[in-house]
């Protein structure tokens, strides 16, 4: 289930280069719904869409976002808003911690100021909401149907 928000931010066309950073740890279940998404769309990547697969270390994505100077950074991570499981919102900075209470090593705030300072364009989170976080592979039904929805509408994007 997606928000309005966030199918504006994969549909509205872009003055140049979207890049995906999709962050999470496959082992734990739906903290690897951004590593399932990324994996989908990397042979997607197209002249005005790039995808990182950053897994536990979104931090490393820093310097490809910076060289690759994109109109907009998307930055897809599972999330814990309260939310039904499965939906999918944008999350506002300010609500993302500071700290590395998650997967992490570095929090996305610090990843994402880094990109928009350097690139100038906005970068937005995009929380998809767990049903659970325990170890083990494998997405919950409805974080996997967010998350083919959003993979199926990145990939008829136009080029």
């Amino acid at each position: 289930m997606l928000t309005d928000d966030v199918i504006d931010v994969f549909s509205q066309p872009s003055e140049g280069l979207m890049l995906i950073v999709a962050v999470g740890n496959e082992l734990r279940s739906d903290d690897g719904v951004g590593p399932y998404i990324a994996t989908a769309l990397i042979s997607s990547n197209s002249a005005n869409m790039v995808v990182i697969n950053a897994g536990q270390r979104p931090e490393d994505a820093i310097y490809k976002a910076c060289s690759l100077q994109p109109s907009k950074t998307v930055i897809i991570d599972a999330a814990m808003f309260n939310g039904a499981p499965g939906e999918a919102r944008i999350i506002p900075e300010d609500m993302i911690p500071n700290s590395t209470l998650s997967t992490h090593s570095v929090p996305l705030s610090i990843v994402s100021r880094f990109i928009a300072q350097d690139t100038g364009r906005p970068v937005y989170f995009v929380g998809i909401q767990t049903e659970h976080m325990r170890f083990g592979e494998g997405l919950s039904h409805a974080v996997k149907q967010t998350a083919d929805h959003i993979i199926s509408m990145l990939q008829s994007r136009p080029a």
